[in-house]
């Protein structure tokens, strides 16, 4: 860890967190030196909250009652489709909206965040599988051309798969 003034920031990073920090200090968070605001006053410009969760702010709206939900819908105050209400209320109708890295699509219908290869867990099992099943790769492949005469339309089925890595002496747990 390294510190530079009240900041501590981390040597080892991932990228989303690299770009949220990248993408922090856009309010004033210290009292200005000397008399360079005549008129400020103590709080009026610090950010009230964590800037990791930008989205619980104090304009976050918690109704204890699901009619409470109700009635801002059907007098048109919440608009809101499909999904949990109450996600909405805590997610949607605050000041602040959740930070997305750089790079993020924003369509009026949903937001594609920047996807990191390198931090993706399905991408290590994959790497994972690639490997066990390298040395023996020949081998299932001609097993499944095998389990293809069997098939009546020509396509593998997943049991078929199974099948197929079995006889190649591979033992797949799903």
């Amino acid at each position: 860890m390294e510190t530079t003034g009240n900041q501590t920031i981390s040597l080892t990073m991932n990228p989303l967190d690299e770009s949220m920090r990248r993408m922090q200090g856009y309010e004033v968070t210290r009292q200005p030196q000397g008399q360079s605001l005549p008129n400020y006053q103590e709080g009026i410009f610090t950010y009230k909250g964590n800037r990791q969760t930008p989205w619980k702010s104090e304009q976050t709206h918690s109704y204890s009652h699901p009619k409470e939900y109700v009635g801002r819908i059907l007098n048109g105050s919440l608009v809101h489709t499909g999904g949990n209400t109450e996600m909405a209320m805590t997610t949607h109708h605050t000041l602040e909206r959740p930070q997305m890295p750089p790079g993020t699509i924003r369509k009026s219908f949903f937001t594609q965040p920047q996807y990191v290869p390198t931090e993706d867990p399905a991408l290590d099992e994959l790497h994972a599988v690639a490997h066990t099943i390298a040395p023996r790769l020949s081998e299932l492949l001609s097993a499944c051309r095998a389990y293809h005469l069997h098939s009546p339309d020509g396509w593998i089925t997943t049991g078929g798969f199974m099948s197929a890595a079995r006889n190649a002496g591979l033992e797949l747990s799903r």
